[in-house]
């Protein structure tokens, strides 16, 4: 095949191949959608963020405080094979203590799976934006009937111990780029334009050389 069939060849396989789809909660603009659960407060803050706005979630009892967002029974099959990824952000002095924090769960008429995606003591206490991510697959077997019909997701915010009577005890968190990503395999058209590129070189190199 020449060189130009394999690039005409492997152009055409790239145009057809499907797009990257993700679901991005950026809170530039606004929460997006997203409340809280079991025992906090939700803030929209215009600023602050890792490029822009973030959600910010004070703790208020000894409940797991949890940010949840209801995407209404969706089919997210398409995210079976990638990644659930988050920015989080200790702005409170209170200590990363709690190991729950960072607990991810999907939940549906299909039951509900979850998957602890932060290491112990973290975030780390310095104010610093870390990024924690897991890919889909460590949700387990369950997880094809659980993603036919999505109902909430939910990620636990509380990263410190609290105490009953002490407000000091009480954690804020912040929270940024929620991303769901669908990670295909390397397309098959990318290694025929890698190999298209490469034949002209490898023609130059078989040609003698002028007597």
């Amino acid at each position: 095949m020449t060189f130009r069939a394999l690039f005409a060849t492997a152009l055409v396989a790239g145009l057809a191949a499907p797009a990257h789809a993700e679901l991005v909660f950026d809170f530039d603009t606004d929460a997006q959608g997203w409340t809280v659960q079991d025992g906090g407060a939700v803030a929209y803050r215009s600023s602050g963020g890792v490029t822009g706005g973030f959600l910010e979630f004070t703790d208020l009892d000894d409940r797991d405080m949890l940010a949840v967002w209801q995407p209404g029974g969706a089919d997210w099959s398409v995210y079976a094979a990638g990644v659930i990824s988050f920015d989080a952000r200790i702005l409170s002095p209170n200590p990363p203590n709690w190991s729950g924090f960072g607990e991810v769960s999907l939940s549906g008429p299909g039951g509900s799976v979850a998957v602890d995606v932060v290491p112990a003591d973290l975030p780390l206490a310095d104010g610093s934006w870390q990024h924690f991510s897991v890919p889909m697959a460590a949700f387990g077997s369950s997880l094809p009937g659980v993603l036919a019909h999505v109902q909430a997701l939910r990620i636990k915010t509380e990263y410190s111990i609290s105490t009953i009577g002490v407000p000091d005890s009480f954690e804020v968190l912040g929270l940024d780029n929620v991303v769901i990503s669908a990670v295909p395999e390397a397309p098959a058209w990318a290694l025929l334009l890698a190999g298209a590129l490469l034949l002209p070189a490898l023609q130059r190199r078989r040609s003698p050389a002028p007597e």
